[in-house]
């Protein structure tokens, strides 16, 4: 029974204070009629502990029923109560990071008032492994301690109990009891696995085997490296064969293996051995893909196929095979929850079981992301970020200001129409490696968080990045231990407080983490321990040495590298081109209007553009014509051109009458084959994007 996954669910809620504005479900069932454990063999827990009692008991064939109690102090039972009012969410958690084993049908949960416990009642098909020859084996919880073997009422049974610390430093003692099925003999505790020896059951018909393949319907490319690791993120396979014997004979030599199309070989045989008649075995697909499926850009289907082969009774090989369809998603795409439907309970915290996940996204050792942090080291003052609070603030500020000076943009998410949050758990989000964050110098909420977190962590700062409702930001663990938050998005065109120097993001920062820790609807991410874990970065192509020059990164305050001159002459931006744009109206119609771009030399290295827009409005006196015309000046940005709206007036053109608007558009465009693409507009009130022909000269 996998008692340390639930255990440790529990404790999240309990380190952490509640959120009281989650969705509140039914009521939760009432407890299941059920012996319980002795909860006598253990002192009832003190505040901030926890006291666990867990009953298993084995069937012939290797399926365990299982009764799991979480006993609290009374205060924090009221928290995780909640927290998760009910307490099906446990469940779920549980069915998001099974492997090897499957829950059975029906399973049940419900809080104990009387003991301030929650109570857990499942099957798990598959819990014991059959080792041939009637020898049978459990793994038990990792630092138990057998306290007695005896039987009683006729059956084995094995106590052990099990305590010690979690990371978040609540402390917990168990009970652990396995009732082993009749008949059971020889058992032993090697302080890993519990065995026993069952006699095989005489054949009662024909050989039969059957396979259920379980598979995820979309694989991140950019976490390739993560689906390889196995037992250390058990929640990251891809596929599982659920076999079971159907049949009423002992099937021999059992084996699967595994083989992603395109971007894997076969997997090595996974060699289940004999099966016993109703026998369940669960076997867990964790691929080593190919670096290439990381190149991908775009969602692609692939096969997953399953080949699987026995003996039967009469020593006959029967083999079979299998294949499935899932989505490979383009590089940078991320999917922040890994519950299928029908296992969602309305719970903030289910939309984020994948975010660990994102310290993939947080660069080590990228030279470009290294140079950068340099420059932001350098504007500081060459300070020793690691050496004490002050220096480490001082040098985070440089960061923040560097991205700044050097007009970095928050660029919410096209797709979300809600402007007060800055992403939607519920939907699949782009998110970018910091390297392409500077390149294209600007970045969602996420994106610029994982930059700085890669600058940070450059500097020998341990890096975080802090999940809350609808926002992401970088925090840092200081020299002297404390937890500084930094908001990102106060760059320039930042949604949610405008632009703004270090001093006041950093304060914004620390307000938001201060905020979300007392609501309880925080995931905090430590990325340093995470790489440790094994969740590594995606193998990058190697850029120029001067790549920064070339992308005009610069520092603040030194002196610039010389300009580019004038744009020649041929250069393909420059030009007259036209078409039409088609938005939404704020009563929710459609727009279309023809709009005609212009792009003229500036001087060395600088372009001006203007651009008119033909709109026909109605009015009280019938429909008008308006025109909008904007101006804007620039500078390239690799291939990309980056201009500021410096004036925008819109004229009656029947009248003459015109009026100033806000200047706060910007028009980011670039050549694609021969037509200009790009996009315009601001963050604020979103952005309309185009593909124009060139016309004429």
């Amino acid at each position: 029974m996998r008692v340390a996954i639930l255990v440790l669910l529990f404790l999240g809620l309990l380190a952490l204070p509640v959120g009281a504005d989650d969705p509140a479900p039914a009521a939760p069932p009432a407890p299941p009629e059920a012996p319980a454990a002795d909860p006598t063999l253990l002192p009832p827990p003190e505040a901030g502990k926890v006291s666990l009692y867990a009953s298993v008991d084995v069937a012939p064939q290797g399926d365990a029923d299982g009764r799991v109690e979480i006993h609290f102090a009374a205060e924090d039972y009221a928290r995780v109560k909640e927290a998760s009012p009910d307490a099906r969410k446990f469940l779920q958690d549980l069915r998001s990071n099974r492997a090897d084993y499957e829950i059975g049908p029906d399973p049940t949960a419900g809080y104990d008032d009387d003991a301030h416990a929650v109570v857990l009642l499942m099957r798990e098909l598959g819990a014991c492994r059959h080792l041939g020859g009637g020898a049978w084996a459990i793994p038990v919880e990792q630092g138990g301690e057998m306290l007695a073997g005896e039987p009683v009422e006729g059956r084995l049974r094995a106590v052990f109990a099990t305590e010690g610390t979690w990371d978040n430093g609540v402390k917990f003692a168990g009970r652990l009891i396995y009732t082993l099925p009749v008949g059971a003999t020889d058992a032993n505790w090697d302080g890993k696995l519990l065995t026993w020896k069952l006699p095989l059951p005489e054949p009662t018909g024909p050989a039969a085997l059957t396979l259920d393949m379980k598979l995820k319907d979309r694989l991140m490319t950019t976490i390739y490296k993560v689906y390889g690791l196995g037992a250390e993120l058990t929640a990251q396979w891809v596929a599982k064969a659920v076999l079971k014997n159907t049949g009423g004979s002992l099937l021999k030599n059992v084996r699967v293996r595994f083989r992603l199309d395109r971007y894997s070989e076969w997997s090595a045989w996974n060699k289940v051995g004999d099966m016993l008649p109703a026998q369940t075995a669960v076997v867990p697909y964790y691929p080593v893909l190919d670096a290439a499926i990381a190149k991908l850009r775009s969602n692609t289907p692939a096969d997953l196929r399953v080949e699987w082969s026995y003996l039967d009774p009469q020593g006959a090989k029967q083999e079979d095979d299998a294949a499935g369809r899932l989505v490979l998603l383009g590089g940078g795409e991320f999917v922040f929850s890994n519950l299928v439907a029908g296992e969602s309970f309305g719970t903030w915290q289910e939309g984020f079981n994948n975010a660990p996940l994102l310290a993939a996204w947080v660069s080590r050792d990228d030279p470009v992301v290294k140079r950068m942090a340099a420059m932001a080291n350098r504007l500081a003052g060459g300070l020793g970020a690691s050496t004490d609070d002050a220096s480490a603030v001082k040098v985070l500020a440089a960061c923040y200001d560097l991205l700044r000076a050097n007009d970095f943009t928050y660029q919410h998410p096209a797709s979300l129409l809600d402007k007060s949050v800055s992403f939607d758990v519920r939907q699949v989000q782009h998110v970018k490696l910091p390297r392409d964050v500077i390149r294209d110098r600007s970045g969602t909420c996420i994106d610029l968080a994982i930059l700085l977190a890669a600058m940070g962590n450059a500097l020998g700062l341990e890096p975080h990045l802090a999940l809350i409702p609808g926002h992401c930001f970088p925090v840092f663990r200081l020299p002297g231990g404390n937890l500084l938050g930094i908001e990102s998005t106060g760059v320039a065109g930042g949604l949610r407080f405008g632009s703004a120097d270090a001093a006041t993001m950093i304060e914004k920062g620390n307000e938001e983490l201060k905020a979300a820790l007392e609501d309880g609807r925080i995931y905090l991410i430590d990325v340093r321990s995470l790489w440790t874990q094994g969740i590594a970065n995606p193998e990058l192509d190697e850029l120029p040495a001067d790549i920064l020059e070339k992308w005009g990164i610069r520092e603040e305050g030194r002196e610039a590298a010389p300009g580019p001159s004038a744009p020649a002459a041929d250069d393909p931006l420059l030009g007259i081109f036209g078409g039409t744009l088609t938005e939404k109206d704020e009563e929710g119609g459609t727009l279309t209007y023809p709009v005609r771009i212009g792009i003229d030399s500036a001087g060395p290295g600088r372009y001006s553009a203007v651009m008119r827009a033909d709109l026909e409005v109605q009015a009280e006196e019938g429909p008008r014509t308006m025109v909008l015309l904007e101006q804007a000046e620039g500078e390239k940005r690799g291939e990309v051109l980056n201009l500021r709206c410096t004036s925008r007036k819109l004229t009656n053109a029947a009248t003459g009458e015109s009026e100033d608007l806000p200047t706060r558009n910007l028009l980011v465009v670039r050549i694609e084959k021969g037509r200009l693409v790009g996009k315009h507009g601001n963050d604020e009130e979103g952005w309309t994007e185009f593909a124009f022909d060139r016309e004429p000269k």
